[in-house]
């Protein structure tokens, strides 16, 4: 039994979703308090294609669902499903939304929901109360084994699909993604494990060392690389799904002057790339976010993610102009999944 992560390959967004967003939210308008009745009154299937229309028109690769809200009677989510190239879209989508109040609120990522419903999936009928799991602590981040009695008699498929189900329902789309690593399927009761409602207690734990003050920790890491030893800074967690609107990354090379034998900086050097850093750092400011240092060789690479409806990569290389000790490079790329960075993750 293997683990493996729901990871879909970045979708390329090759049309410009805007006037989907704008056309659904005018559908919306309208429609809203009529959904809101159908509802409760078991005959919002009538309404099912017209909302699935809409959605694809925004984007056919993004998924939707109403569920009860924590805030509000009823909740709207509009998804990735996974997608790494498709949830700045679903973050577009949500940030065109109107305010939320009693009847409606608005997502782009599922959210917890209730254990105890029983749920028909793949022809079978399961409650979600009878899966079990069996967490291990990997890096920053914990593995999980799912199981459920009715495995041994259920395609792979239908497997994957209960347990990232249940994983979504107990801790929610974006902890999910963010905090759990590999995810097995188990058809015999794994030893260790625990009912699914105790997973969020045990997440907690792994959030509470992994963000120690509230905000994302960062991890050191050093070994070989192709220009002698490497020594590299990263976030705990190097996830899109914490800024989907980042979907750009820079690499500035910043070369130094001052190096050990090892080619780490030396302290000619080190005060001086400290405070670059701290400089392009407040440049991208609410447009983009520094993700990992990597140093080697007498070169430090600054690893950004940005966003790419704004300018903060021409305003990275802008800034650069004034380093002393070196010509300093910026390369952008389009990379929704962070792909460039994953070397670096656990």
């Amino acid at each position: 039994m293997g683990l493996f992560h729901r990871r879909k390959p970045a979708t390329v967004q090759a049309t410009e979703p805007r006037a989907g967003i704008a056309d659904f939210w005018n559908w919306w308008a309208v429609a809203a308090a009529e959904l809101a009745d159908a509802i409760p009154m078991a005959t919002v299937n009538r309404y099912v294609d017209v909302m699935t229309a809409h959605v694809n028109a925004i984007d056919p690769g993004l998924a939707w669902e109403f569920a009860p809200g924590r805030t509000s009677r009823h909740q709207l989510t509009v998804t990735a499903e996974g997608d790494p190239g498709l949830r700045r879209v679903a973050r577009q989508w949500l940030r065109a939304a109107p305010p939320p109040d009693t009847v409606w609120s608005f997502h782009d990522l599922r959210q917890p929901g209730p254990l105890g419903f029983r749920l028909w999936i793949g022809g079978v009928d399961l409650n979600l109360n009878e899966v079990r799991v069996a967490g291990t602590r990997h890096g920053s981040g914990l593995d999980v084994i799912v199981h459920h009695p009715l495995f041994a008699s259920l395609p792979q498929q239908v497997q994957a699909q209960i347990a990232f189900l249940s994983l979504d329902t107990a801790l929610g789309e974006e902890a999910v993604e963010l905090w759990i690593g590999g995810v097995g399927r188990a058809a015999e009761e794994p030893v260790g494990s625990r009912p699914l409602a105790e997973l969020p207690a045990l997440v907690a734990e792994v959030i509470a060392d992994g963000m120690p003050d509230g905000s994302m920790g960062w991890t050191m890491l050093r070994g070989e690389g192709p220009r002698g030893p490497l020594l590299v800074s990263r976030l705990n967690r190097l996830s899109p799904v914490q800024a989907p609107q980042h979907d750009q990354h820079a690499a500035v090379t910043v070369p130094f002057s001052d190096h050990t034998a090892a080619g780490l900086p030396g302290p000619g050097s080190l005060d001086a790339l400290r405070a670059f850093e701290n400089h392009l750092t407040a440049i991208v400011k609410g447009s983009g976010q520094l993700v990992a240092v990597e140093t080697s060789g007498g070169v430090r690479t600054l690893h950004y993610y940005v966003d790419s409806g704004t300018p903060a990569a021409a305003q990275l290389e802008a800034a650069t102009r004034g380093w002393e000790q070196g010509r300093v490079g910026v390369e952008a790329r389009l990379d929704p999944a962070w792909d460039s960075v994953r070397r670096f993750r656990d």
